[in-house]
């Protein structure tokens, strides 16, 4: 047997990403959870690069930025927490994204979690965010359907652990 016969294919490790997170601490993500926001979302306009990362409990995400340690984000699936949740997306919406299937969607809506035990946390199921998973862009949508509150109690705890 020569040696070239004993060469082993080498395995490329997947590029990753180091990020500093004020809640996470410090990660080195895959680089395939980096979403790059056009617009940067409402109030954050000047952050347009963050890491998708699943939290502890299914149905939840961390959304944090690459450049501030500071700029992180809980995340629901509104279809979990907002049973019969629907999203309308425009042509000016699907094109932005660059939309070709609706494999390629991925809804999310930001959590805002209470100052106290005394009031439950909420969704903005009002302005939802919208992520192509193809090509990693995302931008955050206001929903035209009635119903949809910025403010939409959810129940964290009724959510199952994530798998390991």
């Amino acid at each position: 047997m020569t040696a070239a016969a004993l060469v082993l294919p080498l395995s490329v490790p997947a590029p990753t990403v180091a990020i500093d997170s004020l809640v996470l601490g410090q990660l080195h993500v895959p680089a395939s959870s980096v979403f790059h926001f056009p617009n940067g979302l409402h109030g954050f306009e000047t952050y347009t690069e963050f890491a998708l990362l699943p939290a502890a409990r299914e149905g939840l995400f961390w959304l944090q930025s690459l450049t501030s340690r500071d700029v992180v984000f809980l995340l629901i699936d509104p279809f979990v927490a907002s049973p019969g949740f629907e999203v309308d997306l425009g042509v000016t919406e699907r094109a932005s994204l660059q939309l070709e299937s609706p494999m390629d969607v991925l809804v999310l809506a930001i959590v805002t979690l209470p100052a106290g035990s005394e009031t439950a946390a909420t969704a903005n199921l009002r302005g939802p965010i919208v992520l192509n998973a193809r090509v990693r862009i995302a931008n955050q949508v206001m929903s035209a359907v009635q119903g949809h509150e910025v403010r939409t109690p959810v129940d964290l705890h009724a959510l199952p652990a994530r798998a390991e």
